[in-house]
């Protein structure tokens, strides 16, 4: 996603990206929902080829039922004109009746019904020689072949598509076809790829006079550039799609741009503007009879309680949203409910229910998409380190290793393979650890998914630590440590940048400790004190000034605000004493600055030390001191 597209379960309509939780700590991500258009409801599931069925009265009569919201009576006259036609051996009629079947149902995002009569009518409006049908055909196939999963399949159909449109100079389904294949390469990682099909496809839109697709391309092309990190060129995406939408009365566009603009909202540090997007999104869909859809907006209202601390609130409408699901049959609908409510529980450290939460949804009585799936595995092997439990943890994600493995989502398949590698090393197989890290921090990095790329770094940095291999670990941690402060950069509020930020104190302790045992390419030999106390400084620096400089965009040089020579020479009097005090996952240091010495003492991990922490700061601040006892502990 991205540099790091902040996963939560924000739904873009259509398509899913992921984001953090427990703790935001780096890739324990609930999933926002983007809505990728090109997917789920390519027109609705409501417009369906007027131009090329106007001239046939059955056919037209069908789409007019399905236009104005009949779909039920559409249905059945396609049950009882299809059988006439077989009869009467109209292959043309009986081609089109099946496709607008299967396009029905595909439509209503149902492509497991709809697979099977769009292949047979395809093959007939095929043989007739029908060139209009043959691509409204195409299209919806390939939504189907997508629907079930069928990537390879889906990106064929819409290759055919392509080049029969470009054959018959249709650039309105050349324009289909396109964004078909822009919606498949971004589920594949090709996001370049997918950039530009996208933006080809907007192009062709404009020349078809097709505002509606027009709309749909927009959105799918925002989605990509949001996982690009090009904020500004996605944000402009979504308020054109805004604009037009309401121009032309839209609803339904305008709630997926509504519902995508709150995803960029939320990975830009602003749940409360993000929550505000989400919920126009939930209204338009529900007022434009688009229940499906309005769940998913739900969905990601729900993660926006979450981070906002509304723990009760979000499970609240998590259950709403299951009882809406189980009522209407939306199991899959269901299974994500289900899935980000176990992740609201292990927010709220309620660590015993949301283990049975995930227990439960790898017991599913009905099979689920490996995307779902794994969602749940990856949540309930959190829960299980967090409990440190990691030898079950481990034995959880081997046991679904083919599956994970086969994963459709590179992201999520990524992100599976980089867990493996961390649980490995929290069992002591530092060694088992490198095969999956290393291949996880090799494609994420050429996919640009930096939340998984970050974490591979970091744990491979880890066990060639334990290897007892320094110089390979100080490559990786700065590897890390590069990842780490672009991902920062992200979020604009100061507040969110520390959430997102907790993996840095990990990476640059974890230096200071390989500079200070003397790795050699860690900096210069003869005074690892002071390069480590400078990596630390750098840390500590970016935290202070991102405080200092408000909400924005903020740099920082390569130096820290002081570097020690000016601490040394310049801001230290000659009978001051300078405390620097850093903490660490596996030990933290207190550094001792004066004038004319560094010393460093290496102190406990963080988590041993805040009973120790608590009895100073209480005897600092008992009744017998003065007011220096609350200066000091301020500044410390």
């Amino acid at each position: 996603m991205g540099r790091a597209f902040l996963g939560a379960v924000l739904v873009c309509l259509g398509g899913m990206v992921t984001m953090p939780i427990h703790g935001w700590t780096f890739l324990q991500s609930p999933k926002l929902i983007l809505v990728a258009a090109g997917l789920l409801l390519l027109l609705s599931g409501r417009v369906v080829a007027r131009q090329a069925v106007a001239a046939d009265d059955p056919v037209s009569h069908i789409e007019g039922l399905w236009r104005d919201g009949r779909r039920s009576a559409a249905h059945a006259a396609v049950d009882s004109l299809l059988p006439l036609s077989r009869a009467g051996q109209d292959t043309l009629l009986s081609g089109r009746l099946l496709v607008l079947r299967g396009l029905m149902h595909t439509a209503i995002g149902n492509g497991g019904q709809g697979e099977a009569p769009l292949h047979e009518g395809l093959s007939l409006v095929r043989a007739a020689g029908d060139a209009k049908w043959e691509m409204i055909a195409l299209r919806w196939y390939g939504v189907a072949l997508g629907q079930n999963l069928k990537e390879q399949e889906s990106r064929q159909a819409y290759q055919d598509l392509l080049d029969l449109a470009q054959s018959e100079r249709d650039p309105g389904q050349e324009a289909w076809a396109e964004s078909g294949l822009a919606y498949q390469a971004r589920r594949s990682g090709q996001l370049l790829a997918a950039r530009d099909g996208y933006q080809r496809a907007v192009a062709l839109f404009r020349k078809a006079d097709n505002a509606r697709g027009e709309l749909f391309a927009l959105n799918g092309l925002g989605n990509v550039l949001n996982w690009l990190s090009d904020y500004d060129g996605a944000r402009r995406c979504y308020q054109e799609t805004l604009t037009t939408s309401r121009r032309i009365g839209a609803a339904f566009t305008e709630a997926l741009a509504a519902n995508n603009l709150g995803t960029l909202n939320f990975a830009l540090g602003d749940p409360g503007e993000a929550l505000a997007n989400f919920r126009r999104a939930h209204e338009l869909q529900l007022q434009d009879g688009n229940l499906r859809e309005a769940i998913g907006a739900a969905h990601n209202i729900a993660i926006c309680l979450t981070y906002l601390g509304e723990y009760d609130q979000s499970l609240d409408l998590l259950d709403e949203t299951v009882g809406i699901c189980r009522e209407r049959g939306y199991r899959e609908l269901e299974y994500a409910a289900l899935t980000q409510r176990g992740l609201v529980l292990t927010q709220q450290n309620r660590l015993s229910q949301a283990e049975a939460v995930f227990a439960d949804l790898q017991a599913w009585p009905e099979a689920m998409p490996d995307t779902r799936l794994l969602e749940a595995i990856l949540g309930h092997a959190n829960v299980l380190s967090i409990q440190q439990r990691n030898v079950e943890s481990l034995a959880l994600l081997r046991k679904h290793a083919p599956a994970a493995r086969a994963c459709s989502d590179s992201g999520l398949r990524l992100a599976y393979l980089a867990r493996l590698g961390r649980q490995f090393n929290r069992t002591g197989r530092p060694r088992q650890a490198l095969g999956p890290l290393l291949a996880v921090a090799a494609e994420a990095d050429s996919l640009q998914l930096d939340d998984p790329l970050l974490l591979s770094l970091m744990e491979a940095g880890s066990a060639y630590r334990e290897l007892a291999q320094p110089d390979s670990a100080v490559v990786y941690y700065r590897r890390a440590a590069t990842v780490w402060e672009r991902e920062r950069q992200v979020p604009l509020d100061p507040v969110w940048r520390e959430r997102r930020g907790v993996a840095g104190k990990t990476i640059y302790t974890e230096l200071a400790a390989l500079v200070l045992a003397g790795a050699a390419t860690a900096g210069p030999a003869v005074e690892p004190v002071a390069t480590a106390y400078g990596l630390l400084q750098r840390f500590k620096a970016r935290t202070l000034l991102e405080r200092m400089s408000g909400p924005g965009d903020v740099s920082l040089s390569g130096t820290p605000a002081a570097t020690l020579p000016e601490l040394q020479q310049v801001l230290l009097a000659g009978d001051e004493v300078l405390l620097d005090f850093f903490t660490g996952r596996r030990q933290s240091y207190l550094f001792v600055v004066t004038r004319e010495s560094l010393a460093v003492h290496e102190l406990p991990a963080a988590n041993d030390l805040d009973g120790k922490i608590g009895l100073y700061r209480d005897l600092v601040l008992s009744a017998d001191s003065n007011s220096f006892g609350a200066a000091l502990v301020d500044s410390t």
